[in-house]
């Protein structure tokens, strides 16, 4: 299975996912994000310590979306590996800081549609020429409203990404009271 670092929606510039050195990685803003959201959305980068850190050009982020139905493949990628569109190009803030804004929120920035549940926003920061990168795994950002998910009138998934839990509604069914 693929390794991947997850990241909780969290505070602005609230550590996040660090490494072994306890060196800052990853923020994103605000402090929950759900598919309905219309504001901004700040992924923020600390690139000390990484492959990055030295890298004098611009940097990109490869993007896109998890869905229910995908699961770990990416969805409404916004651009093929090695593509540098400028709405993935990350703005340089201080010294090996660097963040990307999802303008108008996931939805608007993405393109995803209504009747897609998305589970996270993933990503890969690197380099230009795509020879340096962040960290070696993809960074996901749970996406806050995905953690329900109905299925069908009478089917609940409790969805996470390591099982599923089915909860049966048996409320005026044939069950009810069971």
């Amino acid at each position: 299975s693929i390794e991947r670092n997850t990241v909780q929606p969290m505070s602005a510039f609230k550590l996040s996912l660090v490494d072994g050195d306890n060196l800052p990685r990853v923020s994103v803003a605000p402090e929950s994000i759900t598919q309905q959201t219309t504001a901004d959305v700040v992924i923020t980068i600390n690139t000390t310590g990484t492959p990055l850190a030295s890298y004098e050009g611009d940097i990109y982020a490869h993007t896109g979306v998890i869905t229910t139905v995908s699961m770990s493949d990416w969805k409404y990628v916004k651009s093929a590996w090695g593509e540098n569109l400028s709405a993935c190009k990350l703005s340089k803030v201080d010294t090996n800081i660097y963040k990307l804004t999802l303008t108008g929120g996931p939805a608007a920035y993405y393109g995803f549609k209504s009747s897609d549940v998305v589970t996270h926003l993933a990503f890969v920061f690197r380099s230009s020429d795509s020879s340096k990168k962040l960290t070696t795994d993809d960074i996901l950002v749970n996406i806050s409203d995905a953690e329900l998910i109905t299925v069908e009138p009478s089917v609940i998934f409790n969805h996470t990404t390591e099982d599923v839990v089915v909860t049966l509604n048996t409320k005026g069914t044939a069950m009810d009271g069971f």
